[in-house]
């Protein structure tokens, strides 16, 4: 933008300038540039000073009093030479300052100057500018890291209290206690060293998983034998006296059987954690056209709508008996084994209560196909 009441001035500074291939805005007067800066600022203003109605250094102190303008470089160029005059230039925001008559190359060596260096400003106001986005997203997984690893040991905390109370009892009572009762406080112990165990191995898996370093070791089972075998392998035998099996399905699937009978444990166990005890629990198996649809349906108080997306995160917080409890990563491990093997898992509420999670796994012959 070029501010100079003399059209002369105008023209010649105008011309000069758009044969350097600069596109330019000429003014005759200060409140008309104003104006058209306001509505779209220019990188870089030339302005005179002596000009009737309001000089340049009013010009330059309503933009600098501007939030939106104040950035723009004023370079003056003007037929005042006193020292003065360069002060009063430079006190009302000024950064460079011209006197008339100028040579061709000095303009626009000064023009070129300012406008890189407005250019480097503007590159190092966006990288500060993300530099603080990543700072504020570093702060929030600090924050989010510490709050996992706070649940994280408040739900080992509750199975290792369990196996140490057990050890004292033990250590107290071991000679004298009957062989009954040690084995049953043995078998607590080891119920809750499985427990304490399968947390870990969660945690390793489910970084393993994320980080693509747990290769899928795949075979070929009936969904049936997959199911009974995933059953048979639960410690809890009251869990697996509640479960009963409906549907079939005919597809033959190409799993890793492994992680797919750990999904299906988790998903009965975190039934049995939520739902009455002695409510029955179902599995229901179906087939889909591409592969078959598992269902593990419980008659607990169900996945409030708000948390069905994030279910399957980490250590989400889920309300039970009025307290607040970490769902730690039994889901997440859930989600990324069933992904990993090209399905879908979700959960929905029937009408009548409870919960219903659901996955569904590609047949052999969808993933042949493939």
């Amino acid at each position: 933008m070029i501010v100079d009441d003399l059209p002369a001035n105008l023209r010649l500074m105008a011309r000069m300038l758009r044969n350097e291939n600069y596109r330019v805005r000429p003014f005759p007067n200060g409140r008309l540039a104003l104006r058209s800066a306001h509505q779209d600022p220019p990188d870089l203003i030339v302005l005179d000073i002596n000009m009737p109605d309001m000089d340049g250094y009013q010009v330059c102190r309503a933009l600098k009093s501007n939030a939106l303008l104040k950035d723009i470089p004023v370079i003056f160029l003007s037929a005042l030479s006193d020292t003065i005059d360069k002060v009063r230039a430079f006190q009302s925001g000024g950064v460079d300052y011209v006197t008339k008559p100028f040579q061709l190359e000095e303009i626009q060596a000064r023009i070129s100057t300012h406008l890189t260096r407005r250019q480097l400003e503007r590159e190092l106001m966006a990288r500060n500018a993300e530099l603080q986005v990543s700072l504020d997203r570093l702060r929030e997984m600090e924050n989010l890291r510490d709050g996992l690893v706070h649940m994280l040991v408040h739900d080992m905390r509750s199975p290792l209290t369990a196996i140490l109370n057990n050890c004292d009892y033990l250590i107290q009572t071991l000679p004298s206690a009957p062989v009954e009762e040690k084995l049953e406080v043995l078998k607590d112990v080891h119920s809750g060293s499985i427990r304490l165990s399968g947390m870990i191995n969660e945690l390793l898996d489910v970084n393993r998983l994320e980080s693509g370093e747990l290769p899928l070791q795949r075979t070929e089972i009936e969904p049936a034998r997959l199911i009974k075998q995933s059953i048979s392998g639960l410690y809890s035998r009251t869990l697996s006296s509640r479960i009963s099996v409906q549907g079939t399905a005919d597809s033959m699937l190409s799993c890793d059987t492994r992680l797919i009978q750990r999904v299906i444990c988790n998903l009965l166990d975190n039934a049995e954690k939520y739902a009455p005890p002695s409510t029955p629990i179902m599995i229901n198996i179906s087939n889909e056209p591409t592969g078959i649809r598992l269902e593990v349906i419980d008659h607990g108080p169900g996945v409030p709508l708000a948390l069905r997306e994030r279910i399957f995160d980490k250590f989400v917080c889920l309300e039970r008996q009025g307290t607040r409890h970490s769902a730690g990563l039994g889901l997440t491990f859930c989600k990324l084994v069933v992904e990993t093997h090209g399905g879908e898992i979700g959960v929905d509420c029937p009408p009548d209560g409870g919960s219903r999670f659901y996955l569904s796994l590609p047949a052999s012959s969808a993933l042949s196909e493939k």
